[in-house]
C-alpha cells in the first residue's frame, strides 16, 4: 500500500490540533465546575461544597505492614505483643444472661437495629477481616435484606450469652507515629479493625448500656465528656477541609465564610464547660490554629497575618477564652439551680458580660506580654488593637460587619504594617 508522506503530516497535524483542543476543553469545564462549586456556597451553605469538605479522604498509602521489611516486621510486632507461649491463655466465658424477674431478656427491636444501622451508614472506616465496608452492610441490612435475619441473630447473640468467633477475629495495623523511629516497637500505634457486623453488635450493646445509665443510673458524672452520645468533632479536619474551599480571590461572600467560622466554632466549643478548666497549652494551641486558618481565609487575608489581629477583624474571640466564658456562665447556672432557683434571660445576660469582659482583660493582658518580644511591625499592630480591643467586639459589631463587606479583597488589611494602619485608623474612630 503506497503511503503518502504529505497526507501524513496533514493528518497527524490535524490530530495535534484536536488534542490540544480538547485538552483546552478539558481545562475550561474543570475551572468552570470548580467555579461553580464555589458560587454555590451563596446558593446553599450546607449543600456538595460542605459535604465534601466535610468527607474529604486522606490520601490512599499502602498497609505500613506490607512496606516493612520481614526482619523488622516480626521485631515490631514481637515487641509489641509479647510471646506469652509459656502461659496458656484462657479467654474469660460470658455468664449466661440471667433476668431479675425470671422472664426472657428483650430481644434486639426494629428501632434500636436502624438506628444502629444508620450510624453504620454515615462511617467510612477500614473493613475488617471479611473485607465488606460499613456502606456495603448497610446496602445489604434492608427489612427485605439480610436486616431481619442478622438482628434475630444478634437476639439470639445476648440470650445465650455468645457471640460468633470471626466478630472476635480482628485485623491488626500498625500506625506510625511522628517522631519515633520507624524500626522500634516504640514507632508505631497497633489498632484492630473488626467485622462491621460485630461492631454493629456492639452498638446496640452500648446504646442500651447508655440509656440505662441515663434512666436508672448511675448516670455518668457531670463532668464526663468522653463516652457520651454525641461524639467529638474531628476539628482540625473540618477547619482544614473548609479552607481550601474558600479561596482568598472569588469564591463566596463575606457573610458565608463568617457562617462557616461559626459552624467550626461550634465544633470546636461543643462540651466547653466540661474540658475547658482542663485545656492544656498543646490543646490550646491547636485550637488557635484552626481558627486562624478559618480567621484568615474570612478576611481574604496573607498567611503572614499574625493570629490575634486575624481573630480581631474576623470578629472571632480566641477560642480558649470563649470557652471559659461558656464555663463561667454554665458554673453560675449550676449553681442558681442547686439553689431552687431558675435564672432568667436577664441574669444569664448579665453573666455573659462579665464573663467576656474578664475575658477581653485576660486577652488584653496576653497582647500586652507580646509587645516586647516581637518586631516593630507588628508591635505597631499590637498597639493599636490593645486600647480598642473591648470596643471593637462590643459596640462597633454592626460597623465591623459593614467594613468587611464593604472593603474589596486587595483593600481588607492583610498583614504587618496595612492591619497596624488599619487599626490605627479604627482607634482615632472609636477615641
Amino acid at each position: 500500500m503506497h503511503r503518502d508522506p504529505e497526507e501524513e503530516d496533514r493528518l497527524y497535524e490535524v490530530y495535534r490540533t484536536e488534542v490540544r483542543a480538547l485538552c483546552t476543553a478539558i481545562r475550561e469545564a474543570k475551572e468552570a465546575a470548580w467555579n461553580d462549586l464555589l458560587a454555590s456556597f451563596d446558593r446553599d451553605p450546607w449543600g456538595r461544597p460542605y459535604r465534601l469538605a466535610r468527607n474529604a479522604l486522606r490520601p490512599w498509602a499502602p498497609p505500613t505492614t506490607s512496606t516493612l521489611p520481614p526482619e523488622t516486621l516480626h521485631r515490631v510486632v514481637g515487641g509489641l505483643f509479647p510471646d506469652s507461649s509459656r502461659t496458656a491463655f484462657i479467654p474469660p466465658v460470658m455468664a449466661t444472661a440471667q433476668v431479675a424477674d425470671g422472664g426472657e431478656l428483650e430481644g434486639v427491636s426494629q428501632a434500636e437495629f436502624e438506628a444502629a444501622v444508620a450510624r453504620m451508614r454515615v462511617k467510612r472506616t477500614a473493613p475488617g477481616p471479611d473485607g465488606l465496608s460499613s456502606r456495603a452492610w448497610a446496602l445489604a441490612l434492608t427489612e427485605d435484606g439480610l436486616g431481619p435475619a442478622l438482628r434475630r441473630l444478634f437476639s439470639r447473640c445476648l440470650r445465650e450469652g455468645r457471640i460468633p468467633e470471626p466478630w472476635r477475629t480482628g485485623r491488626l495495623v500498625l500506625i506510625p507515629k511522628d517522631g519515633h523511629p520507624r524500626d522500634e516497637p516504640s514507632g508505631y500505634r497497633p489498632i484492630v479493625v473488626l467485622d462491621e457486623a460485630g461492631k454493629l453488635l456492639e452498638r446496640v450493646v452500648a446504646g442500651r448500656l447508655v440509656q440505662h445509665l441515663e434512666n436508672i443510673g448511675p448516670d455518668l458524672a457531670s463532668n464526663q465528656y468522653g463516652f457520651r452520645r454525641a461524639l467529638v468533632p474531628r476539628l482540625m479536619g473540618a477547619a482544614g477541609a473548609l479552607t481550601r474551599l474558600l479561596p482568598n480571590v472569588g469564591g463566596c461572600s463575606a457573610g458565608t465564610r463568617r457562617l462557616y467560622l461559626g459552624v467550626v466554632h461550634s465544633m470546636a466549643l461543643y462540651g466547653a464547660p466540661m474540658w475547658s478548666p482542663a485545656l492544656s497549652a498543646r490543646n490550646a494551641a491547636l485550637l488557635h490554629r484552626a481558627q486562624r486558618a478559618l480567621a484568615v481565609r474570612v478576611l481574604r487575608g496573607y498567611r503572614t497575618i499574625s493570629q490575634d489581629v486575624a481573630c480581631a477583624l474576623a470578629g472571632s474571640v480566641p477560642w480558649d477564652l470563649e470557652a471559659e466564658i461558656l464555663a463561667a456562665v454554665y458554673r453560675r447556672n449550676a449553681q442558681a439551680l442547686s439553689r431552687g432557683r431558675s435564672p432568667g434571660p436577664s441574669a444569664v445576660g448579665r453573666w455573659k458580660r462579665v464573663a467576656r469582659h474578664v475575658a477581653y482583660a485576660k486577652w488584653r493582658e496576653r497582647l500586652l506580654k507580646e509587645l516586647g518580644q516581637t518586631s516593630a511591625t507588628r508591635r505597631r499592630t499590637l498597639e493599636a488593637l490593645v486600647p480598642v480591643l473591648e470596643a471593637w467586639f462590643g459596640t462597633l459589631v454592626v460597623e465591623r460587619q459593614e467594613v468587611l463587606v464593604r472593603y474589596s479583597p486587595p483593600a481588607i488589611p492583610s498583614a504587618g504594617r496595612k492591619a497596624g494602619d488599619f487599626l490605627m485608623k479604627k482607634k482615632v474612630q472609636i477615641s
